[in-house]
């Protein structure tokens, strides 16, 4: 049943719940439901009129080099996350469309107040794709306006999805769908899967993925990496062989020897020093119990992906560490591992 409700869909919806893993890999076809991950929901079905939808469109940072690409896409076959989201409402039938995210402004607006105008301003222009050709946009925009719920609060993914699952509930929404980029929907899925296992009366329904068309400038889905918590860092492949009682004192001291007296000199310059690092879980931050580093660094500046809910390269974290240290993104220098 699911693969025939998608071959009338344009829009591509991968769900995320223990019923679709049930289906064998070998039997799927293009279109058909990809199961990613399961939730307790034994009876879910694909989204479908005969249920209530709720539909989260993941906020762009308002500085994302691209956004209006990103946001928007180019006609017409091209769909941005705005014009995927307007579709996929309407062949939902959606009972509510919720807009992330309040971590951004522009022009006096939070980043969802923006992305809302952008889309109210450009509306007539949806006529350009060619899968929103068949759909009535007048009535569209009555929907919309009727079921749109901006967020203006939130800072992080984890954030937006706890909010957007909420306010489905509120409106007894049977699945919840999430929009994205396909470079960032990844971390979307993970960051829902942790809320929900976190907070497990949240939300009941089964959580669907529906990937827009456009990414991120220069990227693109095949250059997404699904890292495996403790197993993609060489320093934590040789921690297994560290018994557990010392490796506690092994991730300590497993800092470059040089690194304290550089950033000790950098400190006496003036410079305000900085971690943001992609950790996963706080196992990573082993580096702030260094002899040598305590004294140097500020906790406060010290960031990283497994409590903000972000990772790099995505803008917001950059932004992130920039205001929490007080100066302008034009004064700061990020050294990655190529520099």
């Amino acid at each position: 049943m699911a693969a025939e409700l998608l071959r009338v869909r344009h829009t591509s919806s991968f769900l995320v719940c223990a019923a679709a893993a049930k289906l064998h890999p070998a039997k799927k076809r293009a279109g058909d439901l990809l199961p990613l991950v399961g939730f307790k929901d034994e009876g879910a079905e694909s989204p479908g009129k005969s249920t209530r939808t709720g539909i989260l469109v993941h906020g762009c940072h308002l500085s994302a080099d691209g956004w209006e690409h990103i946001v928007w896409g180019q006609p017409p076959h091209e769909l941005g996350r705005l014009p995927h989201a307007v579709l996929l409402a309407w062949e939902e039938q959606a009972s509510v469309v919720v807009l992330g995210t309040g971590a951004s402004e522009k022009d006096g607006l939070k980043e969802s107040e923006y992305t809302l105008r952008y889309l109210w301003e450009h509306w007539a222009q949806l006529s350009e794709f060619e899968p929103l050709q068949q759909v009535p946009l007048t009535e569209a925009r009555g929907l919309l306006e009727a079921i749109l719920v901006l967020d203006v609060a939130t800072q992080n993914t984890d954030q937006e999805v706890r909010e957007g699952l909420r306010v489905m509930t509120e409106k007894s929404c049977h699945h919840a769908v999430l929009v994205s980029s396909p470079t960032h929907l990844p971390r979307c899925l993970a960051c829902a899967c942790k809320v929900v296992e976190g907070e497990p009366d949240l939300f009941h329904g089964p959580i669907y993925a529906s990937p827009s068309d456009t990414c991120y400038e220069g990227a693109q889905a095949s250059d997404v990496v699904v890292v495996d918590p403790l197993k993609f860092h060489d320093l934590v492949r040789r921690s297994y062989k560290v018994p557990k009682e010392k490796k506690a004192d092994f991730l300590k001291r497993s800092v470059v020897k040089s690194a304290p007296a550089v950033l000790q000199e950098l400190k006496r310059r003036g410079y305000k020093l900085a971690i943001l690092s992609n950790a996963a879980t706080p196992q990573y931050t082993h580096v702030l119990q260094h002899e040598g580093l305590r004294e140097i660094l500020d906790p406060a500046l010290c960031c990283f992906s497994f409590q903000l809910g972000i990772v790099k390269p995505d803008p917001r974290i950059f932004a992130h560490i920039c205001t929490a240290a007080g100066v302008p993104p034009s004064a700061a220098l990020m050294v990655g591992d190529s520099v």
